[in-house]
């Protein structure tokens, strides 16, 4: 399961489009920027990844000149990551001793998190074992409400 991305005030953040690396994306997928593109997490990260994909989208390597000569099909949307914001996903391994305000780290695929310390504090949770479902917050610029 990829992070869903929540709302407090019932709002959604706006879209922003960056350029993006050749590779295959999914919405709720994070990302970071890597040579000045977007581009999936190469590892598992205990620092808070700055975008969550809004779309399911595979960027060609070499992209095709579309109408008057204009690239298309490198861009990806994105939403922000910021302190307001909930997010649910899935736990990739069991954890037995899961609280309230644990910090767990994204996975290397950034769909998921995992017991590693991390960002990602959690707010609830439905059980601990792989796959169960955790919903959460990241601590942006160590702050979190």
């Amino acid at each position: 399961m990829a992070f869903l991305h929540q709302e407090p005030s019932g709002f959604y953040a706006p879209l922003e489009y960056f350029s993006a690396a050749p590779g295959t994306y999914v919405k709720g997928q994070l990302l970071h920027f890597v040579s000045g593109k977007l581009a999936a997490l190469s590892a598992v990260t205990s620092t808070t990844p700055p975008w969550v994909c809004e779309d399911n989208v595979t960027i060609a390597a070499t992209p095709e000149s579309g109408a008057l000569g204009i690239v298309g099909g490198d861009v990806v949307g994105v939403t922000r990551i910021d302190t307001d914001s909930t997010f649910q996903t899935t736990l990739s391994v069991a954890i037995a001793a899961l609280a309230i305000g644990q910090k767990l780290s994204v996975t290397a695929d950034g769909l998921q998190v995992n017991a590693t310390a991390g960002t990602f504090e959690v707010q609830a949770f439905d059980d601990t074992a792989i796959g169960s479902k955790v919903t959460g917050r990241f601590n942006v610029d160590g702050v979190n409400n």
